[in-house]
This record gives C-alpha cells, sequence and structure tokens, in this order.
C-alpha cells in the first residue's frame, strides 16, 4: 500500500492556489519602487521565505538536543527600506475564506504588523489591528502600498515629516545582519515613541536577545536622520563599555569612550582643555562612576561601593552644559533601582532635557524601586521564556546539590576557637551566612569536587561560571578549583581564573572567556562582576555557591548561559552550544518556581525612584573561618522545566515518570484501554497521560512513525509490544472488504490516512474536506451519504477500531 502524507498533499494544494492566485494580486498591487514582498516560496529579497523564528530546541532527559519547526508566514509585505506593513496567510483554494484569520492576526500581533490578511484564492479578508475593523475584499481590490501606508499614518496620528525617520534604513554591516523580528519591534516602537516627542523610553529585552545591538540601530537611525547629534551610551562595568564599543561599528570615526587614551590623547571630564578634545566626538560611551569622580575602576560589591560614595565627589559631568547631549541611553538600567550606582539619579536629572531611553533584561526589582516609575512603562518586552520558545535562547537543566551542613546547619562547640584563635558565637550558623560571616573549609572542597567531577563526566573544557558569595570567596574557589584539575592546571594556568572587579589581571581574561575560539579561560569564578551584560556565549555551565537575594540579580545571572552558539571552533574542536546546566549549592532554583520569574518584580514597599546617596560607612564584618567536620553531599536531583518554568520532574528518567503517571492512573492495560474508547477528547487525555507536551515530542521520537498513540503509552505502561499500522489496517481490512463497494473505497481511503495520522482523527467527519478526498471526487456531503448517514458512519469507525484493537 502506498503511504499518503496529508501534509504534504495540503502543502502541494495550498502552494498551487499561492501560485495561481493569490502571488499575482499582491504583486500587482504591491509594486512600487522600494515595495517587498517576502514569500515562503517565492522570488522576493529573501527567496527562500520568511522564517521569523529558530525553531525551539528542546533538552531530552540524557542532555541530548533537537530543534523544532520554525515559524513562518506566507506573505511578509514590507515599504520603504523594510518597514513590515502586512501579512497574508494564504490557505488552499478549498479552504474558507476566514480558515486562515486567526492565524494572520496571531502572526501579525508577534511581528508588530498593523493590516492582516487571510486569502484562499478567491478573496481577503482584511483585519486592521490598529482599528479592530474588518471587511472582505475581491481578489482585485488587495490595497497598494500607498493605500496601506496613508491609512497607517492617518491611523497612528503620524505626519511625513515624523515618518522619515521611523523609515530610516537599518545599519548592515559587512555580514549582512538584519534585527531579528522581536528587535526590529523594539527599535520600530522606539523610533516612533521618540518622533512624537516623548522623551523617557524603557525597552525591556531577556538577557542574550541583543539589547547591545537594538541600542546601537537606535542611535543609528537618530543619528543618520539627524534628530538627535551628541549621544551618551551609559554602561557600569568595564567589559561592557569596551563590547559596547566593539558593537558600534558605523560610529567608529565618531565615537569616543570617556575616561580614555587616544592617539597619545586623554579625553576625559575634568578640566575645559580635556572637554574642548570631546567636541569633535558625537557618540560617547562612558561609566557612571566616570562620570562622578573621573574612574573608570570597577565596583562590584555593595561594600565597595559605600566606601566609593565616601571618596572623591567631584560630578565631574557639571563641566558639561546641561543640553551637551540630546539622547542618552542607559544600559542595564535596573542597576539604577538599586543602591548600587552613586548618581546615577543625578546624572539623568543633570541632563534632563535629553531623550533617555533604559534598557534592561530586568525592569522592576522588590524593595529596592523601580525603574519604570522614571523611565515609563516598557516600551517593547520579549522574555527570557519568549527567547527559549522562539529558539534564540538556550533551555537549561537544573541539578541540586544539598550539602549536609547547609542542610543541618553549623552549630560551634562551647568555647570553639576559629583557625585564627577567635570565639565563635554559640548559635546555629545557617546557609545563608557560609562565606559571609563564617568560612568552613571543608565546605568549599567538596563544592570544588563536585563541580570538577560534573567536568570530568561531561566535557572539561565546557566554558564555566562559579558564582561565589564575595571575592576572597572566588579567589579560594579558584585555588581550591586548581587542586582538583592539576592535570590541566600545570598545562595552563589560566585553565582557571578569577575574574572579579580588583583582581585587575582576572579582568585582563575576560575578552578570552568571552571569545568562542579561545580555549582558555575555562573555568571563570566571580562575585558580581560576570553577573550582568557580559556577552558569554558558550558557556554551558553555571554553579551557584551564592545564595542570590534579589529575582533581578538571579535573571542576570543565570542569564550568562541563554546564549546559544550552533558551531564554533575552540582549538582543534569543532563544538556546539544549545543548552546549558546550572549547578546549584544553595536552593536558588527555587526562584524557578516563582510566578515573577518571566515577568515582573512587584515593588512592595513603594520604594523611590531612583536611589538615594548613601552617605553612612558600615562597620567591617567579623568573618571566621573553621576546619569543620568532613561534609558530604546528601541529595542530589536535576529538575526539568516546562514551557511555562513549572518544574515537571526531579528524575533522570522521562520515560519512568510517564510510566509512573500511566499504572498509578490505570492499574491495568484493560482499564486504561477503556478510557482511551470511551474519551472523546483523545488529546486531551494523552496530554494528562504524557504529563506535558514537551514529553510527547521526546518519546514520540523514540517510536517507529508507524507506532499509533494508544500503542505507544501501552509499550510504555506496561510493556506491551506495539503493533505497527500497517498490520492494524490488515485486520481492518477484513472487514472492509465485507461492505459494499463505494463504502469500500471512502474506508480504504481513511485506512491510507491512517498510516500518517491518528485512528481517533479518521473519526471526525471533517476528515473528509482533506485534498485526499477532493482528488477522489468527495467532500464532506458526498462522503457521508456514500456511506448511508452521519450515525452509519460512526457506527462502522467503532467497529473498526474495535476490531484493529481487539476489542
Amino acid at each position: 500500500m502506498e503511504r499518503i502524507s496529508d501534509l504534504d498533499e495540503q502543502i502541494r494544494n495550498e502552494e498551487n492556489t499561492k501560485l495561481k492566485y493569490i502571488t499575482p494580486a499582491l504583486q500587482k498591487k504591491w509594486n512600487n519602487e522600494g515595495d517587498d514582498i517576502i514569500m515562503e516560496y517565492g522570488t522576493g529579497s529573501k527567496g527562500n521565505g520568511y522564517y521569523f523564528t529558530n525553531g525551539k530546541v528542546t533538552l531530552d532527559e540524557n542532555g541530548n538536543c533537537s530543534r523544532g519547526d520554525k515559524k513562518k508566514i506566507d506573505y511578509l509585505l514590507l515599504i520603504k527600506n523594510g518597514y513590515p506593513l502586512a501579512i497574508v496567510e494564504a490557505k488552499s483554494y478549498n479552504h474558507s475564506l476566514e480558515d486562515g484569520v486567526s492565524q494572520a492576526i496571531d502572526y501579525a500581533q508577534t511581528l508588530d504588523v498593523p493590516f492582516a490578511y487571510s486569502s484562499n484564492g478567491k478573496g481577503f479578508h482584511e483585519e486592521d489591528l490598529l482599528t479592530g475593523e474588518n471587511r472582505k475584499l475581491k481578489m482585485e481590490e488587495f490595497p497598494t502600498s500607498d493605500e496601506l501606508w496613508t491609512r497607517y499614518l492617518s491611523e497612528k496620528k503620524l505626519k511625513q515629516e515624523e515618518t522619515k525617520i521611523m523609515i530610516t534604513p537599518y545599519y548592515r554591516g559587512q555580514d549582512g545582519r538584519v534585527p531579528r523580528y522581536y528587535q526590529r519591534n523594539a527599535i520600530n516602537r522606539t523610533i516612533e515613541h521618540i518622533v512624537k516627542g516623548n522623551n523617557r523610553g524603557l525597552i525591556v529585552m531577556a538577557t542574550g536577545t541583543g539589547k547591545t545591538y537594538v541600542a546601537m540601530q537606535i542611535i543609528y537611525k537618530l543619528y543618520e536622520s539627524k534628530l538627535k547629534k551628541k549621544i551618551l551610551f551609559l554602561v557600569d562595568r568595564n567589559a561592557l563599555a569596551d563590547q559596547t564599543f566593539d558593537a558600534f561599528t558605523p560610529f567608529k570615526d565618531k565615537m569616543i569612550k570617556i575616561g580614555t587614551k587616544k592617539d597619545g590623547i586623554e579625553y576625559n571630564l575634568k578640566d575645559k582643555d580635556n572637554i574642548n578634545k570631546l567636541v569633535s566626538y558625537e557618540i560617547f560611551i562612558s561609566l557612571y562612576h566616570q562620570m562622578m569622580s573621573g574612574t573608570n575602576d570597577d565596583v562590584e560589591n555593595e561594600e565597595e561601593n559605600q566606601d566609593n560614595n565616601q571618596a572623591d565627589d567631584k560630578a565631574y559631568y557639571k563641566n558639561l552644559p546641561k543640553d551637551f547631549f540630546d539622547l542618552i541611553v542607559v544600559d542595564e538600567c535596573h542597576r539604577g533601582s538599586r543602591n548600587e550606582i552613586k548618581g546615577y539619579h543625578d546624572i539623568l536629572s543633570y541632563f534632563s532635557s535629553a531623550t533617555q531611553i533604559g534598557m534592561t533584561a530586568t525592569p522592576k526589582d522588590a524593595n529596592d524601586g523601580s525603574n519604570i516609575e522614571y523611565f515609563g512603562k516598557p516600551l517593547y518586552k520579549y522574555t527570557l521564556k519568549q527567547g527559549i520558545e522562539d529558539g534564540f535562547l538556550a533551555p537549561y537543566r537544573v541539578i541540586y546539590n544539598e550539602l549536609e551542613v547547609d542542610r543541618d546547619g553549623y552549630m560551634p562547640k562551647s568555647g570553639e576557637l576559629d583557625i585564627n584563635g577567635k570565639p565563635l558565637e554559640e548559635r546555629l550558623y545557617e546557609q545563608n551566612e557560609f562565606d559571609k560571616k563564617l568560612i568552613i573549609e571543608e565546605r568549599r572542597k567538596i563544592v570544588a569536587k563536585k563541580i570538577s567531577d560534573y567536568l570530568k563526566q561531561n566535557d572539561r573544557f565546557m566554558k564555566t561560571i562559579v558564582f561565589c558569595e564575595t571575592e576572597e570567596h572566588a579567589g579560594a574557589m579558584r585555588d581550591l578549583l586548581k587542586n582538583e584539575n592539576k592535570d590541566l592546571v600545570a598545562k595552563s594556568q589560566n585553565y582557571i581564573v578569577r575574574i572579579t572587579a580588583s583582581d585587575d589581571v582576572g579582568k585582563k581574561q575576560i575578552d578570552n572567556f568571552k571569545s568562542s575560539n579561545e580555549m582558555y579561560p575555562v573555568i571563570a569564578c566571580t562575585s558580581k562582576l560576570l553577573s550582568t551584560g557580559i556577552d558569554t556565549k558558550t558557556v554551558g555551565l553555571i554553579v551557584l555557591d551564592k545564595t542570590i537575594g534579589s529575582m533581578t540579580e538571579f535573571k542576570q545571572t543565570i542569564g550568562r548561559g541563554t546564549r546559544i552558539e550552533e558551531e564554533y571552533k575552540c582549538g582543534d574542536d569543532v563544538k556546539s552550544k544549545l543548552f546549558f546546566t546550572i549547578i546549584d549549592f544553595r536552593k536558588n532554583y527555587i526562584k524557578f518556581s516563582d510566578k515573577e520569574f518571566d515577568g515582573d518584580v512587584e515593588i512592595t514597599n513603594g520604594g523611590t525612584s531612583l536611589p538615594c546617596k548613601i552617605k553612612t560607612k558600615k562597620p567591617k564584618k567579623e568573618i571566621f573561618r573553621v576546619n569543620g567536620q568532613p561534609q558530604s553531599v546528601v541529595g542530589t536531583k536535576i529538575i526539568y522545566y516546562n514551557e511555562n518554568f513549572e518544574e515537571t520532574g526531579t528524575t533522570d528518567n522521562l520515560f519512568q515518570r510517564v510510566k509512573n503517571n500511566i499504572l498509578e492512573s490505570y492499574k491495568t492495560a484493560d482499564e486504561l484501554k477503556k478510557k482511551w474508547f470511551s474519551t472523546e477528547n483523545k488529546e486531551e487525555l494523552l496530554d494528562s497521560i504524557i504529563i506535558d507536551k514537551n514529553y510527547y515530542e521526546a518519546i514520540k521520537d523514540s517510536y517507529p512513525d508507524n507506532i499509533d498513540n494508544l500503542d505507544m503509552i501501552l509499550s510504555i505502561g506496561y510493556d506491551i509490544v506495539p503493533m505497527n499500522k500497517e498490520s492494524r489496517v490488515r485486520l481492518a481490512l477484513n472487514f472492509i472488504n465485507g461492505l459494499n463497494l463505494d463504502t469500500q473505497k471512502i474506508l480504504k481511503l481513511l485506512m491510507e490516512l491512517y498510516l500518517s495520522m491518528d485512528f481517533y482523527e479518521l473519526c471526525d467527519v471533517r476528515i473528509f474536506d482533506l485534498p485526499l478526498f477532493e482528488q477522489n471526487n468527495y467532500n464532506r456531503k458526498t462522503a457521508i451519504q456514500t456511506i448511508g448517514s452521519r450515525e452509519k458512519f460512526d457506527e462502522i469507525m467503532k467497529e473498526i477500531e474495535k476490531i484493529i484493537y481487539g476489542e
């Protein structure tokens, strides 16, 4: 029996409709200079169609990755330098005009396109997403690009001179890179917001989704259109400043990092002579504290910031006129909603006449105020969840190791002294105090061993960041890890490094650590310096040996692993990074289950909009160090999360989890089969049995294509050897061949479809709308009439079901 693919049949049918009817209709109306039609399988500027996602990466329990299908649209209509204006969803000629409307609206909303159309080759259904109106059009009535553009300007209340800035081309470098759909949405919304006269704006994009690239494109459009001439990009880390300088390629000759030397000349804000040298530049990159006190030293922890607040407070930025900048982009602006960045509020207030755009992955921070109060509600948000769903960000798994001392705490004996002879307080020290108030040497050693064991079992050259409580802790962890990996350290002392604010030698390794092609360093021990903004594409392991209290810091920290690098060469090896692992020693994984994890963290105390200065220096905390009793790991679990960041299991064996679920619900195979045959909504039942839709894909891939869903779950739950579909069809034909010839013909067509579908799908009368039946001169009505009646059809299908499943 020849296998018929229903999906292929539908595609061929749809492509014929597009080729004969829809494409010619669009080309007649969409043919002005600058118009562009990008088609799924056509001759538009892309040629290969418009795929706007990369396909979700799915991670199974064995650490194997696979990509899902990319999302694509049939037609994307653009005008004037690639500005998207409409999409068209095509359906085959025998479909209703309304069949593609929902999908067209969904894609239009995702792509921020104002007009959505559905067509079956006989007409168009139009949805105006700006007014909410819809209408039906004949094929020849499809609007021209000029007509749609005029409507768009009218409905958005935009003036022609304003739109000149909006349609300024994007910057395209030698690599030909163009913005992804969500990047384009963020850029276009921000430009429109600014040209309408708004001076404050906020963009929220998950770590790893290209905030720096988006900022560059926004600045490029505003600069090229001459709307903004003096532009400041404000950061809080040297690595971020240097990373930005490298990324802002179109501005190389017009750009300067304040506080650096160029051609023997120092460019800073300390006096008029220096400032006069700056005037010739137009794009400026600066650290917050460079603007304040003239230093480019990185600041890492709270105590250092408070010390810095006591330092030279000259506010050098005041040597510039208040209207010197007409655009300020604040990178990682979440840092300004905490008491970390001294003078942040003062700088922005001083240059208040400038348009100010904040960019962050974490827009709110509980208990510490909100940058939303200053910048306004986000103009555009693209979350970690969306990034993983679209395949632009890497999924992850979490391994939680519970240490004995973490579980039980540390209780000093009466009169116990630390290794320096200092008496310990006679109280229970708990996990969140370790490595800050109490250092337990044996605990640190076992953490270093567990990290090293994981790398030895997987890949010893997997880029790894170990997050520690303090800089001292990071230095100690570096030394302990070196002891666990002496063979590789002997080959390169940079196999393991400490990268912290005060470690100038370590900071010089940041670029090498970030590079996909540099082998060393492999392991970076840090406390906060690498937690935000650093582009670490190939990091495959993040270790959390610190208690992270803030949701903002938690998101930023795990964000170091979310980037994807499909293929890269490191040394002589060709590698791929599609997912990452988190090893957690401090119960931080609980935050994944927090409802705020992929959303906003609400203000809980009505905090101020931006931080106040701190003038009081806290006394230095006394730290005790002990050689505690030998420690051990008392529990390890691997945790998997679904697309909604809900915990779905804590064991390695996905099949075992599903089997346990089946056996808990149905004690015998007969009990499950009885439930299956009596349930109308088989898909809903299947979802409840398989636990999670992601599990279904992984499990289905483990079975041949010719095994149906019922056989699959019976095999998992009760170890019943599955019968293939061809064998079941032969059983059905013994019954079918006894019916009249006309009914036989229809049922044999259904059996052909069964080879590529599930049996319960055949029982829906909508099956007769498929092209296979049209090609055999049947439709829903004539097929049912041939069989006799709808009741007769249902009766026959139930009989076939009993026969093929031995009921």
